[in-house]
């Protein structure tokens, strides 16, 4: 394959690249990514939710202490998810935080998260 023939669709092999290193980080930390996951467009909640707490345990040190698995009640979700946000701006994110990032992950939120994490 020629070197240019990935970059191709409208620039998707970058974007494929991209996803491909982010998941890869996460799961040399130890994030239960199935493998059949091959973008950052294919992470649930959950699977978002357990690389946020993962990344922000090594970022912080171990001073930001999260279950890696979403609470099962939507309060506690909700709670949870807001407290991650918060850790997150105080770690420097720039962008948009709030738990409907982490429970209601899109494309472009997860991209940003991540991004800045890894």
């Amino acid at each position: 394959m020629r070197a240019g023939a990935q970059i191709s669709q409208s620039g998707m092999g970058e974007e494929q690249d991209g996803s491909g290193i982010l998941l890869l980080a996460l799961r040399e930390i130890d994030c239960a990514i199935p493998a059949e996951i091959d973008s950052v467009a294919g992470l649930t909640a959950p699977m978002l939710v357990e690389a946020v707490a993962r990344c922000l345990l090594l970022i912080t040190g171990g001073a930001a202490q999260f279950a890696v698995k979403l609470p099962s009640g939507a309060a506690s979700k909700h709670r949870v998810c807001t407290q991650m946000a918060r850790e997150l701006k105080a770690a420097g994110f720039p962008g948009e935080c709030s738990f409907n990032q982490l429970l209601y992950p899109s494309e472009a939120s997860t991209r940003a998260l991540l991004t800045f994490l890894v």
